[in-house]
């Protein structure tokens, strides 16, 4: 308790001049407490319960205060909570106090050009989003997006959106916006493609709400495990598992999250692997089921069988398997293309770490596309784009693979990791292709202000 006090001392003594009064100790300790208390609320996103446990315990704001760093940090806080909870007006006198107390503190500025985008007074927010380090500016490129399309500057909002989703291409809310802000200039046509891919995301939002229904009921793994799930439905293999190892580290007795991690192994043509972790666990239907799907991925159909009929003992019931039985009964003995290629690339990665593999996981989703499994092929370019960022051919997969007008910026996304010639010209043509400036796009991706072309 006490290392962690002395830590949020820390966090607030970076916004603390060197010159600044000294404070009663009973006071800062005081203001240690309850903003330790009111972050471990907010880490399990009981957010109103947080910003209930500041304003319970703090009286009208003293603008002296602010002069102390334990104050400020938890004023700070108390005003970042009202932004969440979707009450600008509030946070807003908040941080101009903050402001004034602290001038040149960029966090401030930022939360602040926030609550003002929030409460429609665009104009006054372009001018601090603009004023701002790179690094504050990258983290809310949406924001500025909306001041600058608020203040008349709409091309250059849809530029500084189109950076901001070439930087993160799975920013759910950024294709709402930028079809929005299609429409705004009269292009209804081209912002229909950016508007559809959002609607189709309604499933993947539901199921962040629910990890973060299981965080808030202190259910922290298995929180975490359910957004790894989504990630990977999503097609996002590579977070996805580095999601199921983090759930593991909260909780390394959590079972669900070995059964996916070993069927992201068998996607990505390590059945070996996962049939290693598959054996460590209690046997169960679950665990046999998926340990019958990693003998069918390296060839094993007697194993596979084995596996499903001792699942089927546990519980008869199990349709799903039964049916598999049946198909293995059936035709198990018959080549199956997917089944071959699977297996094909598995003997080729045996014994070799997986960044030495790239060239056999491409060719798998090569032959995957051949055989018109092309939802597979795109999650594996993307996993191997993840896996070495600066492979040529993982860029040239991509750019094939995604090749609808919403993968615009998936494309862009991959363009940015070559540095050659011919990336650059392919990132202008598709940016010109939505009648954007490419550098303004690439300003806005690295963070820097977007020079008025209106």
């Amino acid at each position: 308790m006490i290392a962690r006090r002395l830590a949020v001392l820390s966090a607030a003594a970076v916004i603390a001049s060197s010159s600044c009064d000294a404070q009663r100790p009973a006071d800062a300790e005081r203001a240690v407490e309850v903003l330790e208390g009111a972050n471990d609320l907010a880490r399990r996103h009981r957010l109103a319960e947080a910003l209930e446990h500041i304003e319970s315990r703090v009286g009208p704001l003293d603008e002296s205060d602010l002069r102390h760093p334990p104050h400020a940090a938890l004023r700070e806080r108390q005003a970042t909570l009202l932004l969440r909870l979707s009450r600008p007006g509030e946070a807003v006198p908040l941080l101009e106090a903050l402001r004034r107390a602290r001038p040149g503190e960029s966090r401030i500025d930022l939360h602040l050009a926030r609550a003002l985008v929030e409460l429609d007074r665009h104009e006054e927010a372009v001018p601090i989003f603009e004023r701002l380090p790179g690094a504050e500016r990258s983290s809310e490129l949406v924001s500025y997006a909306m001041a600058l399309i608020g203040s008349g500057r709409k091309r250059d909002g849809a530029a500084v959106l189109a950076g901001a989703l070439a930087r993160d291409p799975w920013l759910e809310e950024g294709y709402l916006h930028f079809g929005r802000a299609l429409v705004a200039l009269g292009e209804p046509a081209a912002a229909e493609p950016f508007l559809r891919h959002y609607r189709a995301g309604e499933e993947f939002r539901r199921q962040e709400q629910e990890a973060l229904q299981l965080e808030f009921g202190s259910q922290e793994a298995e929180g975490t495990n359910a957004r790894a799930r989504a990630l990977a439905r999503r097609g996002r293999i590579f977070d996805a598992m580095l999601h199921h190892n983090l759930a593991l580290r909260k909780k390394p007795g959590l079972g669900a999250a070995y059964l996916d991690l070993a069927r992201l192994s068998i996607f990505i043509a390590r059945p070996d692997q996962a049939e290693q972790v598959l054996r460590t666990l209690p046997r169960n239907e679950q665990v046999l089921e998926v340990l019958g799907e990693a003998h069918e991925a390296t060839g094993n159909i007697e194993g596979a069988l084995a596996s499903y009929r001792a699942a089927l003992e546990m519980d008869a019931g199990l349709e799903s398997i039964g049916k598999r039985v049946e198909a293995l009964e059936a035709t198990g003995r018959e080549p199956d293309p997917v089944a071959e290629l699977r297996r094909s690339a598995a003997q080729r990665m045996r014994g070799k770490p997986l960044s030495q593999c790239v060239d056999e996981l491409l060719d798998l989703a090569r032959g995957l596309a051949s055989l018109d499994r092309i939802d597979d092929a795109r999650k594996l370019v993307l996993f191997v784009a993840r896996l070495a960022p600066e492979h040529e051919e993982a860029t040239r997969r991509i750019l094939e693979l995604f090749d609808r007008p919403e993968d615009v910026f998936v494309r862009l996304w991959a363009l940015e990791r070559p540095d050659t010639p011919e990336a650059r010209t392919r990132f202008d043509s598709e940016a010109r292709r939505l009648e954007l400036d490419p550098d303004a796009v690439r300003d806005a991706r690295a963070g820097k202000v977007v020079r008025s072309s209106e």
